[in-house]
């Protein structure tokens, strides 16, 4: 019960700040003797600070001397958490067209604001008393305060047991909002992981997806209508909350091994929850946007946008990269993860008909995981997706990890080349024939180089687009001639690198599969004259079946793959 001095303060404090009655109720818990006289000495102090030592005061230094700095150092740890508090429940509402102008200018907020910033990055404890009067200033205003957040993060586990309560109450009064209101509102949904992180800790997991499902989520959409089975799937709900705490570093991996004992079917909980991003529709058009009446009704501010407006959004991408960067940690690591990842990259980093990359920064997250997937399976799956990409920051990720994928498999420089030459999507004859209208496109490599070739729908063919393809599909045709000219780019490399070969000799089925029978290199491969390692005479690659023979100027054959010993290499001939 609190007195009536506590009172009597909590009512002047929310006369003054213009305050809501839950502050004032906050406030008057807060209460303590020595709390107004420091709070208002604290208020003078903050309103005095040169306007100069704002910029470093709270985020890189304290430079002790100025009044705020010495009273702040001189206040016990309960009077320093309780003007914290009182900062912090003091802040006004956002004000809108029509709305009544708050009480703090805004330097002071902003002054206030830095001083809360300091203290969230700091060691500062928090008890079971303080805590939770914290806590509930997040359902005070629009803004949860990060102070609170990472007060809560790094408390002590018996300090949050004692604060579960409210720890539960406002991520229950965030969640109600985030599930109605359908803007990206990320110190919300910041707020809200971190307090569901906290009850995860005390042993407390959802039972369901229908907290994380936010409003205007297209995937969370998507989930509900195509998979609702996933939304109660045993282990699931615990672990996407797990993800959404930082995954990097050994906490988040330690936490791991409970979380995935409590699934039934691990492997297909997984895998058709990554597969929905598969799944989403294209955006529509218009997308989906706030208005002016949905800023002034939620207290937005104008950064916030609405949910709909990206292809996946923020809250969503962040669980799939955390199931994405889960999957390499499993063992056995799932067989079909490479190839999955392939296609949710390929799906949201390649432009789609008419349009740009439907989600290229999530397609660069799932990129990640392939670095601790090395294998071949990884690295054919590399080697498409590195052909496909447009974005030059994309492709430079892709390099990237095809360098990592390749020395972790202990490859040389010139076994990684041979294994990362793109197929650009022909087929094992060298084309790749597409409808385009009423024509067929087709792309085809041969010793000669490579062509682009149109058949109309009497069967002719020609090497100029017809003047009604362009007309009526331009974005179609300019994808072939991109095609083509990439095409013709990996074919002149593979002249080159098999030129410079050198002493080289890859082993027997390298050979086969990466240069007689690959798409591009072949035609190459297949006109020069290759040996036998180490000094065997020199022959030309010709189709034996199903297999190949290397076939000396005399007629002689100088080597069978059908029956070589696997251990045979194979050398460019001088």
């Amino acid at each position: 019960m609190t007195s009536s001095a506590a009172r009597s303060w909590a009512e002047a404090q929310a006369g003054g700040f213009a305050l809501s009655p839950a502050a004032a109720d906050l406030l008057e818990e807060l209460y303590t003797p020595s709390l107004p006289a420091a709070a208002a000495e604290f208020d003078r102090e903050v309103a005095a600070l040169p306007a100069d030592h704002l910029p470093t005061w709270g985020l890189t230094s304290r430079r002790p001397g100025t009044g705020a700095d010495l009273l702040l150092d001189g206040l016990d740890h309960d009077t320093l958490r309780r003007v914290l508090v009182w900062s912090l429940a003091t802040m006004p509402p956002y004000a809108g067209p029509g709305e009544a102008a708050p009480a703090r200018t805004e330097e002071e907020v902003r002054r206030h604001r830095r001083i809360q910033r300091h203290f969230s990055r700091s060691a500062l404890d928090w008890d079971g008393a303080t805590l939770p009067l914290l806590l509930r200033t997040c359902a005070l205003g629009p803004r949860p305060s990060d102070l609170a957040v990472n007060a809560c993060a790094k408390a002590p586990r018996h300090v949050l047991a004692a604060s579960a309560d409210t720890v539960r109450a406002v991520a229950a009064h965030l969640e109600e909002w985030l599930v109605s209101v359908p803007a990206e509102d990320r110190d919300r949904e910041q707020a809200h992981h971190r307090l569901l992180g906290a009850l995860l800790e005390l042993g407390e997991a959802p039972a369901s997806l229908d907290g994380l499902c936010y409003a205007g989520d297209r995937f969370f959409d998507r989930l509900r209508a195509a998979r609702p089975d996933l939304l109660t799937a045993p282990g699931l709900p615990a672990l996407l909350v797990h993800s959404l705490q930082p995954f990097h570093g050994d906490t988040w991996r330690q936490g791991l091994p409970d979380l995935l004992a409590g699934f039934t079917d691990l492997d297909g909980a997984l895998r058709g929850f990554l597969e929905v991003a598969l799944d989403l529709p294209d955006l529509p058009e218009p997308v989906p946007a706030l208005t002016a009446r949905d800023r002034l009704d939620h207290r937005l501010p104008g950064h916030v946008r609405h949910r709909g407006e990206q292809y996946i959004g923020v809250h969503a991408g962040h669980l799939l990269r955390g199931m994405s960067e889960l999957l390499p940690l499993l063992d056995p690591v799932p067989r079909w993860a490479p190839d999955l990842l392939r296609r949710l990259v390929l799906h949201l980093g390649v432009p789609a008909a008419g349009r740009g990359p439907r989600a290229l920064d999530r397609a660069r997250s799932f990129l990640l995981a392939f670095n601790r997937l090395p294998g071949p399976e990884s690295l054919a799956a590399l080697v498409e997706i590195r052909s496909e990409l447009r974005d030059r920051t994309a492709v430079g990720y892709a390099d990237a990890t095809l360098r990592t994928v390749a020395d972790r498999m202990g490859l040389s420089a010139a076994e990684a080349a041979e294994r990362t030459v793109p197929a650009h999507g022909l087929g094992p004859d060298g084309t790749r024939t597409e409808r385009v209208g009423g024509h067929s496109v087709t792309v085809a490599v041969t010793e000669g180089g490579v062509a682009l070739r149109y058949t109309g729908p009497d069967g002719r063919t020609g090497s100029r687009a017809p003047r009604e393809l362009a007309a009526e599909h331009p974005e179609a045709l300019k994808e072939a001639k991109d095609r083509a000219a990439r095409v013709r780019r990996t074919f002149k490399a593979e002249q080159e690198r098999l030129g410079a070969l050198g002493d080289h000799a890859p082993a027997l089925g390298v050979w086969v599969s990466s240069y007689l029978e690959h798409p591009v290199t072949g035609p190459v491969a297949r006109g020069l004259a290759w040996a036998v390692d180490p000094d065997g005479r020199p022959g030309t690659p010709e189709r034996d079946g199903g297999h190949w023979l290397l076939r000396a100027d005399d007629g002689g054959v100088l080597l069978r793959t059908a029956d070589a010993p696997p251990a045979t290499r194979v050398r460019r001939a001088p």
